[in-house]
């Protein structure tokens, strides 16, 4: 079972309470709430993810852990962690997850380089680890018509921050109502 293919079961919890966003995306345009609610929804994503990961390594027969913590190969004594973490056919992946609202629609139009920092600064983390190594964005709520400009220019950004050390795997473009968007974007860390 390739990694897209287990993520894409994990994401089926969440695509069917897509309600949650647009409360989340509501609180989370109050400043003070944002880094708050960013939490919140993040717990709740991996909460569900990791319930679907469970009911999936029972009937697959792989292991699997949330929150699995791993030596920091630079600093000695140090542990890192990443959020998701399972083994199938003794191959290990690792999954770190990154939740970024859009308080405006300016935040994605003309300052989506400080939101992508923070992926970028995941991604620096997990490139310590020597193992299959992914990391999941989630970005909402994205007006239906900046979509697709949204999703290239994070590719694009990661690409100018990595070059060929990040590979993207694959994307959802999970419709939460009339006219937003919930962005999800799968990409390997080399």
């Amino acid at each position: 079972m390739e990694v897209k293919d287990v993520v894409d079961l994990m994401l089926i919890p969440v695509k069917g309470r897509k309600e949650i966003f647009s409360i989340a995306s509501e609180r989370g345009k109050i400043e003070e709430e944002e880094k708050c609610d960013v939490l919140h929804i993040e717990k709740w994503l991996l909460t569900e993810m990791l319930a679907k990961l469970k009911e999936m390594a029972l009937n697959e027969c792989f292991d699997y852990e949330g929150e699995h913590q791993y030596p920091d190969p630079i600093e000695t004594g140090r542990f890192e962690h990443c959020d998701l973490w399972w083994s199938y056919k003794e191959i290990e992946n690792w999954l770190e997850v990154k939740t970024i609202i859009f308080k405006t629609e300016s935040d994605y139009i003309s300052r989506p380089r400080i939101k992508y920092l923070q992926i970028k600064k995941d991604l620096q983390k997990m490139k310590k680890i020597n193992k299959n190594k992914y990391h999941l964005s989630f970005l909402f709520p994205i007006i239906n018509k900046y979509k697709n400009d949204v999703s290239t220019d994070l590719k694009s950004f990661l690409k100018r921050e990595f070059e060929d050390d990040v590979l993207f795997i694959n994307e959802w473009q999970i419709k939460l109502s009339d006219d937003q968007y919930l962005l999800v974007q799968l990409n390997q860390i080399r």
